[in-house]
């Protein structure tokens, strides 16, 4: 089993991994930051379910959002936030999520509509996460 870059050994479960993999230094971040990359597909399949039915049939989609989806995906993004990053695949893991969270709040357009549109602190943090992630 892995956690993060982390080899654990067979056998272990439980808090076992955790202690194990503790050694290594983000395994909260890392498993924080997975469990986020679940929430954010679930939230933009909904957000592309609301696009796509009427408004009658979206209440109770949208009722779902706003009580379920919404407050887990911004409350799982806040403790990431508040987790620092300690290793090079922790940093790797939360720039991961803020590629994520800048393309839902802003958009992931192309680069020349990036030049225009986004502000430049916008920018600054779009390049560093493709920094981080090895995406240029």
């Amino acid at each position: 089993m892995q956690v993060g870059s982390t080899m654990v050994p067979q056998g272990l479960a439980g808090d076992s991994v955790r202690t194990y993999a503790d050694a290594a230094g983000d395994t909260d971040l890392l498993i924080a930051c997975a469990d986020f990359h679940v929430m954010a597909t679930q939230y933009q399949a909904a957000e592309r379910e609301l696009r796509a039915v009427d408004d009658t049939e979206g209440d109770w989609l949208l009722q779902r959002c706003e009580e379920e989806l919404w407050p887990a995906y911004f409350a799982k993004l806040e403790a990431i936030i508040a987790m620092p990053a300690r290793t090079p695949e922790g940093l790797r893991a939360k720039a991961g999520v803020l590629r994520v969270a800048l393309a839902a709040t802003i958009g992931a357009q192309n680069d020349a509509a990036r030049e225009v549109q986004w502000e430049p602190h916008e920018r600054l943090a779009w390049s560093l996460v493709q920094d981080l992630t090895a995406e240029r």
